[in-house]
């Protein structure tokens, strides 16, 4: 039982005072253990849920793990004021049973203190159990009010492109452009007769329009934008460079060709029909008016080739292709195209090709002298195209001409074209085109690229949050350590604490009823009491 050190033998407790003589299971320890595990499983349960929704994708989600983090902190803050409260009393109660003053338990439980830090220095490092106490209070405090901020910056929401890997799509596509699908030949001075077909797809891409990938169910559109390699009629080209200077005042100068696109039907030793595609062009003008003319030689072969695409949708892309990407060695090739075919014969997709260059691209510029005046004779559309209008140097107002080079353009446009041509023929009128082919169904692999909002997480912000949770754990857990020495469940109660103020006589005496706790303090706060457990 409590009572002062060297109280009297004649004063003691009445019997009507003593606690009943029975055992009761201690039930306080086990929840003090389980509310530690609590907290241990909580700290463990916050880094998990930022570690693993880092990278995850909103809708995955059904419950943000903001969310989730804000229950936990509130749930920590609760576990933890409740081992708070449980570990002050236990503090006081060891204090009291190893003899303390009056003063030192009151101020254990005298919350007011935080608020007067000039009485920190007196009291703070005078009692080891009362130090306990306030730091105890202050950090459990500053983790239930930092906590949820912290783990709340520790995850945010940004959108990412994500990858998805392993996927198919189809894409109704001829293996190859049969004769006679381009057109036929008229005669070898009126050249082709293009084919309904080739036109629509020769208009089709000189005005860029979308290409539709239409199908029978979803296989064949992405949702997203689905990058893959499709198998498809195209070219097999072989180029070769040359420049040469040329003095643009130079009587050599005349009929030169500064920007020059040709093209015609021949054949390659081996009998091959191909088309022999020219590009000259003028890529700069010094000072003193000497031009650097580049000319590139092409062969271009009819060819089974793999065209990179995108889809978004239904909508189908072509990547831009170089001049290294366009060597498939699966060349096709069709007496139809040769450059002798008799009238009438049925072409193969070179003798189509003629037709969108001869149309869209065949054209010159070369400088004339008219009645001793020099001027640019021009003829064709591709020859405005690819000028570069801007290219004025200083000294060569009067000869600055100079192009783009429009080899790869055009090399691009004839891949497009039988692209187009191979992927939309006869679409609306039916699957079989002339030489009764048909449009089969070609599946391929893509990459699919989705723009997704995605967890982004802040690992700063979290071990600040894990650093403070742990630092109030150790706190908490050096206040309820050696609870097992107490015989019994103890709290702050105003009824159990009476016990280790028996025999002060507090309240007994003239003028020392109804005064407040600082004024009893100020009476008896010096006195020593310690409790002394009754045996049992």
């Amino acid at each position: 039982m409590g009572q002062p050190e060297d109280l009297p033998a004649h004063l003691h407790y009445s019997q009507s005072l003593l606690p009943p003589k029975k055992h009761h299971t201690p039930l306080q320890k086990w929840f003090i253990s389980l509310s530690i595990l609590s907290v241990i499983l909580t700290i463990i349960a916050t880094a998990l849920i930022v570690i693993i929704s880092n990278g995850q994708t909103v809708k995955e989600w059904k419950v943000r793990p903001s969310v989730i983090l804000a229950i936990l902190s509130s749930f920590m803050g609760v576990v933890l004021s409740y081992l708070l409260s449980n570990g002050i009393a236990i503090t006081w109660w060891h204090a009291a049973g190893k003899g303390t003053t009056v003063e030192h338990l009151h101020q254990m439980t005298n919350k007011a203190i935080l608020f007067q830090p000039y009485q920190w220095s007196i009291k703070l490092f005078a009692d080891r159990s009362f130090t306990s106490v306030v730091l105890g209070t202050l950090v459990i405090s500053i983790t239930t009010f930092a906590v949820g901020p912290m783990v709340q910056q520790s995850t945010r929401t940004q959108s990412s492109i994500l990858t998805t890997e392993g996927l198919q799509l189809k894409v109704n596509m001829l293996q190859k452009i049969p004769d006679g699908l381009a057109g036929s030949v008229l005669s070898q001075q009126s050249g082709i007769s293009a084919t309904f077909d080739l036109t629509a797809a020769a208009v089709r891409w000189y005005r860029n329009d979308t290409i539709n990938n239409t199908g029978s169910d979803s296989s064949y559109s992405c949702n997203g934008t689905c990058h893959g390699i499709v198998q498809t009629p195209g070219i097999s080209v072989e180029c070769s460079t040359s420049t040469q200077k040329i003095d643009l005042y130079s009587a050599a100068a005349a009929n030169q060709s500064l920007f020059l696109l040709a093209f015609n039907l021949a054949q390659d030793t081996d009998g091959h029909p191909l088309i022999n595609f020219t590009s000259q062009y003028s890529s700069s003008v010094d000072s003193s008016c000497e031009s650097t003319i580049v000319t590139d030689t092409c062969w271009v072969y009819a060819a089974t080739t793999k065209q990179p695409i995108t889809i978004e949708g239904s909508s189908i892309k072509l990547s831009p292709l170089n001049i290294s990407d366009l060597n498939s060695t699966e060349r096709t090739y069709s007496q139809g195209d040769m450059p002798l075919a008799r009238d009438g014969t049925s072409t193969g997709p070179l003798g189509g090709l003629m037709y969108l260059v001869n149309t869209y691209f065949k054209s010159y510029s070369s400088i004339a002298y008219i009645n001793g005046v020099k001027s640019m004779e021009t003829r064709g559309t591709a020859t405005e195209t690819f000028y570069i209008y801007s290219n004025l140097v200083n000294g060569t107002q009067g000869c600055h001409w100079t192009w783009r080079s429009p080899t790869v353009a055009v090399l691009n446009a004839m891949s497009e074209t039988l692209f187009r041509l191979a992927m939309n023929s006869n679409s609306v009128a039916g699957t079989k085109v002339q030489g009764n082919t048909t449009r089969v169904p070609q599946v391929f692999d893509v990459r699919k690229l989705n723009t997704e909002l995605v967890f982004k997480s802040d690992y700063r912000w979290l071990v600040a949050a894990l650093v403070v949770e742990g630092l109030a754990l150790l706190v908490v857990l050096g206040l309820v350590w050696g609870r097992w020495r107490l015989k019994r469940e103890v709290t702050l109660s105003p009824v159990e604490t009476l016990q280790a103020f028996v025999g002060l006589g507090i309240g007994e005496r003239e003028g020392e009823r109804d005064i407040s706790a600082d004024d009893m303090v100020k009476s008896f706060g010096a006195e020593r009491v310690r409790y002394i457990p009754e045996m049992h």
